[in-house]
């Protein structure tokens, strides 16, 4: 019997579930809202509150204190989906610290993947992965915090990671195109599965109040960018499906309501967990527990931030206990060769001084040599100048501004069923980005370069005017914006 408990911002999700691969079968489920402020972001900020919520639970609920699973949801975590050559496990291990050197980088980091299943059309000679990085003082909290409750963890998995392997346990999403929203109280994530396959996924915070139409409107223009978004991936297979995770009936009628008025031709179903697991009635709402469901069913190289942790402590551990064995015999060795050094440097200098320093000066080819060691110098000069040239250059090169994909996403992210604006140039030079921007009413432009602004990706925002184009019923315009140099930010 294994127990997962998943914690985001406002709530603890726990399941126990016993079974071995695919086949578990569900004896409990237990929801618990988290103490207001013990967590920001899956940050802990209030250790005392949580930690006193989940000793109560443990003691409520009689759950086991081994086999235990933790899943985490927080943007702590940076995941990836990565394609890499094929090799052993070691070399994965070493490949994957280098793919993501295009991301913030943690002064001290843990990484680990899970291996995605092979597609009859995919190369043989690739591993695909989903990989994630963690920083090592964030994973620490988590595992003191439950050392300090007196239970043993198992293993420690991000939330996207627990989530792809739900929805590839499910037979009816096998060969399925469709997005999956997974809604988590203030939480929104996006999943995009084509084919069967986990394609895509992004996280947002929606701020509307859960059942609210403002709520609603939030869900579905997060799910028009993300349609967007699979539209420049040039991929043939239409998606017209849309599975939803933790809202209720009345939520999803909404989401069907203001889709259908938006005209994005959009299916909306509740994501069908219960028909397919065990132990579980078909009124329980096993979606819900998408992410600790997850946790339970192994693979053969999974996700385990637990395990990566410990293995590089015992690593650090080794080296350190290494250098500790050998310092006496080095300090020793120093000593020696110190006191023999001394001696006949000594011995040297009082013997053959004077007869050296008069034989140097008075040598015509020493002279000879001082004059090239002048020249020398001079050429030193000049290459110590182009060297701070170069430097100075690389400091510019580095201040200027970047497009990547996170800029892209966030920019799509800002399109409305009113309004949308796509990249149509971008000038590396001066980080002029230029969207073609298309609205139905004019009156939404000014709310468009406003939610630009808030990104605080740009330092300026510059359009001017705007042409009424009367057959296709809708405004069009330039936008110019400048991100912001890296420096700035």
């Amino acid at each position: 019997m294994s127990t997962s408990i998943y914690l985001s911002n406002n709530i603890i999700r726990i399941i126990v579930g016993a079974g071995s691969g695919k086949n578990i079968e569900i004896k409990k489920e237990i929801t618990r809202n988290i103490p207001e402020g013990s967590l920001i972001n899956g940050v802990i900020t209030n250790h005392q509150d949580l930690e006193e919520e989940l000793r109560t639970i443990w003691k409520e609920e009689q759950l086991a204190v081994k086999d235990v699973f933790l899943v985490v949801h927080s943007s702590k975590f940076v995941s990836k989906q990565l394609t890499l050559a094929g090799g052993s496990k070691k070399q994965l291990e070493q490949m994957l610290p280098l793919e993501f050197s295009d991301v913030e980088r943690y002064e001290e980091a843990v990484y680990d993947y899970m291996l995605m299943p092979k597609t009859k059309s995919g190369n043989k000679n690739v591993e695909e992965l989903l990989g994630v990085m963690a920083e090592r003082n964030f994973v620490t909290e988590y595992i003191e915090l439950f050392q300090r409750l007196g239970i043993k963890l198992s293993g420690i998995i991000n939330g996207i990671g627990a989530a792809v392997k739900s929805l590839e346990n499910l037979k009816q999403l096998n060969r399925r195109s469709c997005i999956v929203q997974v809604v988590d109280g203030a939480n929104l994530e996006s999943i995009l599965w084509v084919e069967g396959e986990y394609k895509y996924s992004m996280n947002r915070r929606v701020f509307a109040a859960p059942g609210s139409r403002e709520f609603g409107t939030e869900v579905i223009r997060h799910t028009n960018s993300v349609l967007q978004f699979y539209g420049s991936m040039k991929m043939d297979i239409p998606i017209t499906e849309m599975l939803v995770c933790g809202a209720t009936a009345n939520e999803i009628q909404l989401f069907r309501e203001i889709s259908d008025e938006a005209e994005m031709n959009l299916q909306i179903h509740p994501l069908d967990v219960a028909s397919e697991v065990k132990g579980i009635g078909k009124t329980e709402k096993l979606a819900d527990y998408i992410y600790p469901y997850g946790a339970l069913i192994p693979r053969k190289k999974d996700i385990n931030l637990l395990n990566t942790y410990k293995k590089n402590r015992e690593s650090i551990s080794k080296e350190r206990e290494k250098m500790r064995l050998m310092l006496p015999g080095i300090v020793a060795l120093i000593i020696c060769l110190i006191g023999v050094g001394i001696g006949g440097v000594i011995y040297g200098v009082n013997s053959y001084k004077y007869n050296q320093v008069a034989e140097y000066t008075t040598d015509p080819s020493n002279r000879a040599k001082s004059d090239e060691v002048i020249e020398l110098e001079s050429k030193l000069a000049v290459i110590a100048s182009k060297e701070n040239e170069m430097n100075l250059t690389k400091e510019m090169i580095s201040s200027y501004p970047l497009l990547n994909q996170s800029v892209v996403h966030t920019i799509l992210s800002k399109n409305t069923g009113d309004i949308s604006g796509q990249i149509v140039g971008y000038l590396a030079e001066e980080g002029k980005l230029t969207l073609d921007v298309k609205a139905k009413q004019i009156t939404a432009v000014n709310g468009y370069v406003t939610a630009l602004k808030n990104t605080n990706l740009f330092s300026t925002i510059e359009y001017s005017g705007y042409t009424y184009m009367e057959s296709d019923n809708e405004y069009t315009m330039s936008i110019s914006c400048y991100l912001t140099e890296r420096g700035e930010e």
